[in-house]
């Protein structure tokens, strides 16, 4: 039990550092492309939306699918 904590921990700390590294440049980047700051915004806030819509309905998923498939799905769509 400890051992699977520690390896969910590692995991949540790892995507919210690829996550953190990314929105810093993003909107210099987009508006270099000619994205205004305002849709920045909208774009990065859209994950933090997501998780929170979607984070209830993961133990119905985990129940249905299985932890293993879930979490292999899940670090397939983080990439």
């Amino acid at each position: 039990m400890k051992k699977d904590i520690v390896f969910l921990f590692v995991i949540n700390v790892c995507s919210a550092v690829g996550y953190s590294l990314i929105a810093p440049l993003y909107p210099a980047l987009a508006i270099e492309r000619g994205f205004g700051e305002h849709l920045c915004g909208q774009i990065i806030s859209m994950f933090a939306i997501s998780n929170f819509f979607f984070t209830p309905l993961c133990p119905m998923f985990i129940k249905m699918i299985g932890r293993r498939e879930i979490f292999y799905l899940a670090m397939v769509l983080e990439v």
